[in-house]
């Protein structure tokens, strides 16, 4: 096997045909994920060379973990942040408006008395709603800031994104508690 100018360098949307976007069309995604499935399976080389068998390996590994990647809006989002050589996952950068911050304090302390609520579920589909609600102004206002070429106030905007996915995250583990209780 070949990998018939497959580059491991190659950016996760020109892989599948992509423009860099935080709106992509899924179907198309899902249909050029599918192609290159079919095209580097590992199944397809198994009487192949011990180099076949692991290149074809390798590129499926490639492949999956870049469809994870476009696959989520978030991950996407920071992607193309990064591709523009903006890193948003930098853990030492804790600087976030203190309006924000406040409002993640709120929603957490809402989370940690959500299991002692005389209505749980209730308690739950709000905070879960208002998570929601929050995560798509972040993703609105990524997405004009890439627009403006404001990568600044991208960045921002993600980070701010992904603390509320993380709340999200912490939402849905009291949801299954909830659920393992019942």
């Amino acid at each position: 096997m070949t990998s018939d100018g497959f580059s491991f360098s190659t950016d996760y949307f020109e892989l599948f045909g992509l423009q860099p976007a935080i709106d992509i069309d899924v179907q198309a995604l899902r249909d050029a994920f599918m192609q290159l499935q079919r095209q580097y399976h590992p199944d397809r080389f198994a009487a192949g060379s011990a180099t076949e068998k692991r290149l074809a390996v390798q590129i499926t590994s490639y492949v999956n973990e870049a469809q994870q990647v476009l696959n989520d809006p978030l991950m996407r989002a920071a992607y193309c942040l990064k591709l523009r050589g903006v890193d948003t996952d930098n853990e030492t950068d804790s600087s976030m408006p203190a309006d924000f911050l406040m409002e993640q304090i709120e929603l957490r302390e809402e989370l940690e008395e959500i299991e002692d609520a005389s209505e749980p579920y209730e308690q739950l589909e709000t905070v879960r709603d208002q998570l929601q609600e929050r995560q798509n102004e972040f993703q609105s206002e990524t997405r004009d800031c890439l627009a403006s070429d404001d990568l600044d106030g991208a960045r921002a905007a993600v980070r701010k994104w992904q603390f509320m996915h993380k709340l999200d995250r912490e939402a849905q583990s009291i949801e299954a508690r909830l659920d393992d209780n019942h």
